[in-house]
């Protein structure tokens, strides 16, 4: 028995495989705009803006969905991964990101704020150690943040970050080194 009559040939399949992807994967019209349904890449990281619109993390981009048509539109490229996001009024958000490598295991990070009209960025602070949670405290004057090194509170407006919490096995070579703000120990 020939077993090549078993196999299709490459001939035939390419086109079938052409119908399919069109199928499965559509190319975007000519009048694809904003509006149409957000193609997103690695959307990690999500933060409630409105009742219709959320911010997106996705890579080093920060997005604003809306939530009702289902439309994407880009903010701003940071410099690195987001991290976490939190909305602090109507025009802007607080943006935690991973920096450089300072060790191995260690990645640095920044504390951003963003202008979400204009995406306008501002640094208020980096060296976080592998840094992996934000929260805005009531009254929106200040921030915990947590990193390699412990529980952070950093002040909005005079940018003093206080240790609140360290992480029981940090040692002397975690040290915080942030610029852009005065550290205290509390």
């Amino acid at each position: 028995m020939n077993t090549n009559s078993l196999t299709p040939s490459p001939i035939l399949l390419v086109p079938f495989f052409l119908f399919l992807s069109t199928i499965i994967f559509p190319t975007p019209s000519a009048a694809s705009t904003t509006s149409d349904i957000a193609l997103l890449h690695t959307p990690e990281i999500l933060a409630v803006q409105s009742a219709t619109s959320t911010l997106v993390g996705d890579g080093t981009k920060l997005y604003s969905l809306n939530t009702e048509t289902r439309a994407a539109e880009e903010i701003a490229t940071l410099p690195s991964r987001i991290v976490r996001i939190e909305p602090e009024s109507g025009d802007r958000a607080l943006v935690l990101v991973t920096g450089e490598i300072r060790f191995l295991r260690d990645p640095f990070g920044e504390l951003r704020r963003v202008n979400l009209d204009t995406g306008d960025q501002e640094l208020l602070a980096s060296g976080f150690i592998n840094p992996h949670g934000l929260a805005i405290e009531p009254g929106g004057v200040s921030a915990l943040i947590t990193d390699g090194t412990g529980i952070m509170r950093f002040d909005l407006i005079s940018r003093i970050v206080t240790h609140l919490a360290p992480v029981a096995n940090a040692g002397p070579d975690q040290t915080l080194w942030l610029t852009g703000a005065t550290t205290t120990t509390q």
